[in-house]
């Protein structure tokens, strides 16, 4: 069984650190519309609240999107420094290449 490490370039590991925060806050937003629209339906007195949620509950989501952001740019920060100490740069893999299409294929 061959290791990982022979099919990754020092830029890999930035783009998967991404690829976790932006699935991280985007799940976030996702609970938070979820949350509301349940808040909101059906509504039996006064007027439905529209768009995100309010109040401590928003600001729990905010805090969780900031947090994880602000942990993304620390994790980037800190991988483009190291990335290349840890990996050495080598030409890519066929095995490379198709990881990254299957990744672009489901992702976009």
């Amino acid at each position: 069984m061959q290791r990982i490490t022979r099919h990754l370039q020092p830029g890999d590991l930035r783009g998967v650190a991404r690829l976790a925060v932006r699935a991280t806050t985007d799940l976030t937003s996702l609970a938070e519309a979820l949350h509301a629209e349940i808040v909101r339906f059906p509504m039996v007195f006064g007027r439905s609240p529209t768009g995100r949620t309010r109040g401590l509950t928003g600001l729990v989501y905010a805090t969780v999107r900031g947090v994880t952001r602000g942990v993304g740019s620390g994790i980037d920060a800190a991988l483009g420094w190291l990335a290349p100490r840890l990996i050495a740069e080598t030409p890519s893999t066929t095995a490379r290449s198709a990881a990254i299409a299957a990744l672009n294929g489901v992702l976009g």
